[in-house]
């Protein structure tokens, strides 16, 4: 099965304008330590270990036109719909919907 759910298929399927989706995006970059670090703002920074997590980080989206860490969002580790761990499930590269440096 490509998806856990067909529900959770349905929420990646959907326009990323459209309001809310499901987008699952593929970081490429990480520094020496293992440690994916992205700046919100000025103020807000924030940090989790690659290893642990793999290269796919998984968002609830209130729509976009391009897609950036300073849009609306909710980061989720498990499927809304089924409870399925999403870093255990999603290991293929072309489920991706957002690759860094490639779509933004």
């Amino acid at each position: 099965m490509k998806f856990c759910c067909d529900k959770f298929e349905e929420g990646i399927k959907r326009d990323k304008r459209s309001s809310p989706n499901i987008r699952i995006v593929r970081f490429l970059s990480h520094n020496d330590k293992n440690l994916e670090q992205f700046r919100l703002s000025e103020k807000i920074t924030f940090s989790f270990r690659v290893k642990e997590l793999g290269p796919y980080r998984f968002y609830i989206t209130i729509g976009y036109t391009k897609f950036s860490l300073s849009e609306p969002s909710f980061f989720i580790d498990f499927c809304p719909f089924c409870g399925t761990s999403l870093h255990n499930f999603y290991r293929e590269d072309g489920l991706a919907n957002e690759v860094e440096g490639e779509t933004f």
